[in-house]
């Protein structure tokens, strides 16, 4: 994720002191700092590294929302997207419906001079500031118990303005 985040900035934000430096030597940086001196560089690794506390962030959603929230996992949305999209519309108490789009993964952040995959040394180091992070969210529930209310259907649309048809499950 972290990874991810810093190819954002670097190719889709266009972060001028990231468009010349490589995954392998962003990562490189000194934490204790990038902390302490707060520079962009350090802003920019902090972000990346903060964004990419995943259980911190789900634990918010998990106090407000309790079991009504749902942990998906893109591996599983890839590899049995309908499946996936079952579970999505169960949780929240809807007739499952399916369009082949639900399928489609694109990304128009794929950064492919990022230079990956990063040292052994480097996943080392991001793996001991996010392992026990990663673990903690790994091992959150992913779905509740109970589907969520059911949700009011939305008036029919005009026919010129109806989307592309959408099927039913088997």
């Amino acid at each position: 994720r972290a990874v991810s985040h810093f190819n954002a900035l670097r190719s889709a934000n266009r972060v001028p002191i990231l468009r010349d430096l490589s995954a392998e030597a962003f990562f490189s940086l000194d934490l204790e700092a990038a902390i302490g001196r707060g520079d962009s560089h350090g802003q920019c690794l902090m972000q990346c590294l903060n964004y990419s506390l995943y259980h911190q962030k789900a634990q918010s959603y998990l106090n407000v929302f309790g079991d009504r929230f749902l942990i998906i996992d893109s591996e599983d949305l890839t590899l049995d997207p309908k499946q996936t999209m079952e579970r999505v519309f169960h949780h929240v108490g809807v007739a499952p419906i399916w369009h082949e789009a639900f399928g489609e993964r694109i990304s128009a952040l794929r950064d492919s001079d990022a230079e990956l995959p990063l040292s052994a040394g480097t996943i080392a180091r991001l793996n001991r500031i996010l392992g026990d992070n990663y673990a903690a969210f790994r091992a959150l529930p992913r779905h509740s118990a109970q589907p969520g209310p059911r949700a009011a259907r939305p008036a029919a649309l005009p026919q010129n303005m109806a989307p592309d048809p959408i099927t039913p499950f088997e």
